[in-house]
């Protein structure tokens, strides 16, 4: 039970939840507040990559295995040359559509984004990809 102080007395809320703009509940704010926390936005940018065209798959994927939590990365406009294995609760958010770009490299036989965490008839990996174009049309 939460309780408020009043020149009253106090008034009894109930159980008290707070809520993140995604509409998550948590018990506490501090839980709260490090769940959010974890979820800012990393700049793949930060990685090191210099997107000229040549394939920078391990220094994305070295980037993103030193990343842990619910974590977010953001992909600015541009084309990226990859094959990347992605971890459980993880989000790749691209700046547009159209201008971000996932491209597999020349000679690869393997997806541009992986499930790193993958067995068959798992389906509790919550991995969001959105607003990116994956083009495996290799480089």
């Amino acid at each position: 039970m939460y309780k408020i102080p009043t020149s009253d007395g106090e008034i009894e809320l109930g159980n008290v939840k707070y809520s993140d703009i995604k509409n998550r509940f948590y018990d506490t704010l501090m839980d709260r507040n490090n769940a959010i926390e974890q979820t800012i936005p990393f700049n793949i940018l930060d990685s090191g990559v210099l997107c000229n065209n040549t394939d920078e798959s391990v220094i994305m994927q070295n980037y993103i295995d030193s990343l842990s939590g619910n974590i977010t990365l953001y992909f600015p406009n541009n084309t990226y040359i990859c094959n990347i294995k992605i971890p459980a609760n993880f989000t790749i958010v691209g700046e547009s559509k159209y201008k971000t770009i996932l491209k597999s490299p020349n000679n690869s036989n393997k997806p541009v984004i992986r499930n790193k965490n993958y067995t068959p008839y798992n389906t509790d990996n919550n991995i969001v990809i959105t607003n990116i174009r994956l083009d495996a049309n290799k480089a």
